[in-house]
């Protein structure tokens, strides 16, 4: 960087006084700011989240390129304008208030979920994040970043629901659900034990299973828990008898399925099912059965009986 000065008419210097200052920092430095410049605006521009800066009056001073991808605006339909000109009428007085709160406090960051209504008049739910830098002559203004996260919330209901439908499934249930570890300890309990074995939830939960076990099942059943476990997605179903709450026993349809593997059920999953009653019906009509197949060979041999003594008469 010179400058240069014609003082050949001076008799005294009799030629050009030159100025050299060296700027080759200050020019790597231009270079360097610009380039960061660049860097951080196609960043901006090219980025899934949206990015705006807000006057204190709630105008809309900035807005990044992907308001249009996230919103459907062109940019000219968003600058100058109010931010409560898109938000859900029912989100206005929370947002007037938080922005109120956070002009208040420089540099402040607060986190926020708002409504917004597309260009194709439908609400999207946006995760924001609202940083007051209004005392920073750079913005002079409010920095929100924000996603659409309707897909995500969408997602997120639609789940509770289903985990509700289950949950009510489960616990109105004619069977009993459980969730087993390892070594047979109750994870799990659903509320229908109390209908198929008489015991409170407090009282059967995180119990070990095998106390409730007949002593003449037991050998059976953890040589049958053993195999289970060591054989992750293996099913087991079989009969078991277990101590009803009144002491009595009750005999019980197994069906088990190893999910310790899994990190969402993490367990033995058991359903039982008291088949007491089918069972002793079993025993009843084995036993009607028996009994008319005796009186039936009882028959026979009385008619033999007669046949024979008919027999000698006749001879």
């Amino acid at each position: 960087d010179s400058i240069t000065n014609n003082l050949s008419n001076d008799p005294t210097v009799m030629g050009f006084v030159i100025n050299a200052r060296d700027i080759t920092e200050r020019k790597q430095a231009e270079e360097a700011l610009k380039e960061r410049e660049e860097h951080f605006r196609a960043l901006i521009e090219n980025s899934l989240d949206g990015i705006a800066i807000v006057n204190e009056d709630l105008t809309i001073s900035y807005e990044s390129p992907s308001a249009e991808r996230i919103l459907g605006y062109k940019l000219e339909e968003l600058i100058k304008k109010s931010v409560l000109d898109f938000i859900h009428p029912d989100d206005k007085d929370n947002v007037i208030k938080t922005f109120r709160s956070l002009a208040k406090h420089p540099a402040q960051t607060i986190p926020a979920t708002v409504r917004l209504i597309h260009k194709d008049a439908t609400w999207h739910v946006m995760e924001a994040t609202a940083n007051n830098l209004l005392n920073n002559p750079a913005v002079k203004g409010v920095v929100i970043n924000y996603r659409d996260v309707t897909e995500r919330q969408r997602a997120q209901e639609a789940l509770k629901q289903r985990e509700a439908h289950f949950r009510a499934m489960i616990e109105n249930s004619l069977d009993d659900v459980a969730i087993l570890d390892g070594k047979g300890n109750i994870l799990y309990q659903s509320p229908s034990i109390e209908r198929v074995l008489g015991y409170k939830l407090e009282e059967h939960k995180g119990k070990n299973s095998f106390a409730f076990v007949h002593p003449d099942d037991m050998a059976a059943v953890i040589k049958a828990f053993t195999e289970l476990v060591k054989n992750p997605g293996s099913t087991y179903k079989g009969e078991l008898r277990a101590q009803h709450g009144d002491g009595s026993w009750r005999m019980l349809e197994v069906m088990t399925r190893n999910f310790l593997d899994d990190p969402v059920v993490g367990g033995i999953l058991a359903n039982f099912r008291d088949i007491t009653e089918r069972k002793r019906a079993e025993e009843e009509r084995v036993e009607h059965a028996a009994a008319l197949a005796r009186a039936e060979e009882l028959q026979l041999s009385r008619q033999r009986i007669v046949n024979a003594q008919e027999s000698v008469r006749r001879d």
